[in-house]
């Protein structure tokens, strides 16, 4: 993060060399006369493609790779191989933010806001490359109910109010009823009028674009009434996925279970390109023993009468998984996410657009894989689930090359074109378990169902042992067990580079969040999440055991099973806090999402055995991450310290002045307190351009973007503190200056939860907003002690029977 960042928009590669002067349209008497009116028009629309120093409008089908499908706003950086420029992590996602702005700036005379309402149009629609456009119906878009627009002197800044859908195609246009203060139509620019205009571009890289604005002004007409020349900049987008790598590799997963519980390795899986370090899968998915060592001994001087008064033990043990971060030296924190399969955008580009040659070679060697992939196989990828299958899996660990030799795809960006993740290495993961008394569970044992089982995920700078706080409420009375495993780079599993150890703690948050590589911030999520999902694996590997086995109370691990009183395959709960609630979302949504046909019941029993979550509850957690991260309370200043540290040359030296001795927090403070107008302008233009950066990046992973793909069968419990000063509730535009309306708790709340104040006999999605406690309340008491006895009442009738049971309701509020 460092100077590039005021830059970030600023010069996006559109891949155009060699123009200038010969391409404009102004004064050229073959030009469409309501297009050299637009273009004399004194104010207009900021928006150039053909100059050296380019301004696009983003969101843009112009800004994008045609070649892997990712944006392409790295090619502009002063190193394309910088991941630390915000330019290039954005350059690696896959598409568009479904939650970041459309802003259109404007030159000359300051508009007229009150002309801004009906000159604005917005569309999702199919795609104008693949023929979808002309196939699928558009559907307009509401000002008011899915975006708002806010206009300023000289910007129109379109907002969405819900999120756009993810992997879609959109479409707007801006029409000339917007006027100036004058009263006069604003104008459209020299580049566009090149693509609007009939007339064929002196520039054949522009042809293509042409035919696209054209076709997107025609449908855009077709579906308004509005004339096309009345239209003064439109373009189409295509948004980033979400989910669609975390789902490929639980696909990964249960491939990689189905050998283990055959070979007791998964080394036919990960192979060739997908294990670069040629890591032995042997015993992936196991725990290292039935018997792990009872620690309630060693609990300290407060939980450990408390558990042994209740008759619960904790033990700890590990269980192997596989890890796909780097975890080399100088490397760990650099180093995304790398693809194990070639990028399926890259083998098409060259199957539709390559050399004979090239085309060839790649034919050849796309039909010696096991099994051998066709032509029309590639054809059919995108809309054939099947086929899709069947690619990913002959492609996982192949290497391409072309006709010269050269690697195809080396980079191996992680992508929905190339959605599994190398295997970098095997991680025996420390874990706890807490056992229930064995006298709440009587009839568990007695009928043979076992004991149930809850994950439990801490939230950031904590670890795993804050289920322990958890554990005396959640299983008094009750036939449960919890486990629990640190979030990677947390806890037991930092890292040890040149003699120092990097964990995850209150003073260090960013080892995990790591703002400096949007990519590896977002592979950090994406860690957390499959290696809950390798947990819950382990634990289907084991519930398996114990069906073929004998269960033995003093062997915990085999008491464990996924199954009700009523013997059905139910699968386990989950709980998670902070990041772990956040982080939780993304779990359930994938786990729930079958890789085998549940129509089938023994396909079904298998799928529900070795993935399925029944209830998950999400403890405060936040969506917008760049935003919630940003107008956090605790962790904003420390966050904008960090980057102005490296941003701002006027931060440097006033830090070095005045801050010998302060916080982090406080120095910022104390900065912004004194700047200047001008100064504060600055700062929050740079932080507002690195929030647009940081949740485009991290928007493949946000809950708000996977909180819709949680299945509809699965109970879910959603809380939050009224003024939590860790995840704010929510934002609004007047107090602060980074806004996002998805930004908070609230947004997750407003989803589709229904919030309550009184019990819920039988949860769906329900969510409840205590008015005192604060963002640990779930885990501490100290802020109040009522509040954490009522949070972790809920959350024990909530886990163990499916309902909520209020005991004091004066706790609880609705909000809007």
């Amino acid at each position: 993060m460092n100077k590039k960042l005021i830059a970030l928009l600023v010069g996006a590669s559109i891949g155009l060399t060699g123009c200038g002067d010969e391409l404009s349209l102004n004064g050229d008497p073959s030009v469409d006369p309501k297009i050299q009116d637009s273009l004399n028009a004194e104010t207009k629309v900021v928006f150039d493609i053909i100059s050296k120093t380019k301004a696009p409008i983003l969101p843009s089908f112009l800004v994008m790779d045609s070649t892997d499908g990712t944006i392409k706003t790295d090619d502009s950086a002063a190193d394309p191989s910088d991941l630390s420029d915000p330019k290039v992590a954005l350059g690696k996602a896959d598409g568009w933010s479904t939650t970041q702005p459309i802003v259109i700036n404007f030159s000359g005379k300051n508009i007229n806001t009150n002309t801004v309402t009906g000159s604005f149009y917005l569309f999702k629609t199919g795609s104008p490359l693949d023929g979808t456009a002309s196939t699928t119906t558009p559907v307009q878009l509401t000002e008011g109910v899915d975006y708002v627009i806010v206009p300023s002197s000289t910007s129109l800044t379109v907002m969405p109010l819900k999120p756009l859908d993810l992997n879609s195609n959109y479409m707007f246009a801006l029409t000339n009823d917007l006027k100036d203060i004058n009263g006069n139509a604003v104008g459209m620019s020299n580049s566009y009028a090149v693509m609007k205009s009939n007339r064929t571009p002196a520039n054949a890289e522009l042809i293509t674009p042409q035919k696209i604005t054209q076709g997107v002004e025609s449908l855009i007409s077709g579906m308004t009434g509005i004339d096309t020349a009345t239209i003064i900049y439109s373009s189409w987008f295509t948004t980033t996925s979400a989910g669609s790598v975390l789902y490929a590799t639980k696909g990964a997963l249960a491939l990689s279970a189905e050998a283990v519980g055959t070979t007791g390795n998964a080394n036919t899986i990960w192979k060739g390109t997908a294990n670069p370090n040629n890591v032995d899968t042997t015993g992936m998915f196991t725990f290292n023993s039935d018997t792990p060592t009872d620690i309630t001994d060693f609990l300290g001087d407060t939980l450990t009468p408390i558990f042994n008064g209740l008759s619960i033990k904790a033990y700890q043990g590990t269980v192997k998984i596989p890890y796909f971060l780097e975890t080399k030296a100088g490397s760990w924190n650099t180093t995304p996410w790398q693809s194990a399969i070639p990028s399926l955008a890259k083998i098409k580009h060259v199957l539709e657009n390559g050399s004979d040659e090239d085309k060839a070679a790649i034919v050849q060697q796309l039909g010696g894989l096991t099994p051998a992939i066709t032509v029309e196989d590639m054809a059919n990828v995108q809309t054939d689930a099947s086929v899709q299958k069947k690619v990913i899996a002959a492609l996982t660990g192949a290497k391409l090359t072309l006709a010269n030799g050269t690697q195809l795809d080396a980079e191996r960006v992680i992508s929905q074109y190339s959605p599994i993740p190398q295997l970098k290495s095997m991680e025996s993961v420390p874990y706890t378990l807490v056992m229930p008394a064995q006298a709440n569970c009587l009839t568990e044992l007695g009928g043979g169902t076992g004991i149930p089982v809850t994950i439990f995920q801490h939230g950031i700078t904590a670890d795993k042992s804050s289920v322990l706080a958890l554990a005396p409420t959640a299983l008094n009375g009750e036939c449960m067990a919890l486990i629990a495993i640190d979030h990677p780079l947390h806890g037991d599993r930092g890292i040890v580079d040149g003699g120092t150890t990097y964990v995850t703690k209150e003073n260090s948050p960013e080892v995990y969040m790591n703002l400096e590589y949007l990519n590896i911030a977002r592979d950090n999520f994406r860690e957390s999440i499959t290696d809950t999902l390798s947990l819950r694996t382990a634990l289907g590997l084991q519930f398996q055991k114990n069906a073929a086995g004998t269960p033995n109370l003093a062997k915990p691990l085999t008491v464990l099973s996924p199954k009700n009183t009523s013997n059905e395959i139910v699968g386990v709960n989950y709980i998670g806090h902070s990041l772990g609630a956040m982080t939780g979302i993304g779990f359930a949504a994938t786990a729930n999402k079958p890789v085998l046909d549940i129509t089938d019941p023994a396909e079904k029993a298998s799928e529900y055995g070795a993935f399925r979550i029944d209830r998950a509850q999400y403890a405060n957690p936040g969506a917008g991450i760049a935003y919630l991260l940003l107008n956090s309370t605790k962790f904003g200043p420390v966050i904008k310290d960090k980057l102005l540290s490296k941003a701002s040359s006027d931060y440097q030296g006033f830090k070095q002045t005045y801050c010998q001795g302060a916080t982090d927090s406080d120095c910022y403070a104390l900065f912004y307190s004194k700047a200047s107008d001008a100064q504060k302008a600055v700062v929050d233009s740079t932080l507002s351009q690195f929030a647009y950066a940081a949740q485009s990046v991290l928007d493949t992973v946000d809950p708000i973007n996977l909180i819709g793909q949680v299945d509809s069968t699965t109970q879910q419990y959603l809380t939050m503190v009224q003024n939590d000063e860790v995840i704010p509730n929510g934002l609004t535009s007047d107090s602060t200056k980074q806004y996002s309306p998805f930004g908070g708790t609230l947004p997750l709340i407003n989803s589709g939860f229904e919030q309550f104040v009184n019990s819920v006999s039988d949860v769906t999605k329900s969510a409840g907003i205590f008015v005192s406690g604060d963002h640990s309340s779930l885990l501490d008491p100290q802020a109040d002690s009522d509040t954490t006895t009522e949070m972790q009442t809920q959350a024990k009738t909530f886990l163990t029977k499916g309902n909520i049971t209020v005991t004091n309701s004066s706790l609880m509020t609705t909000m809007p």
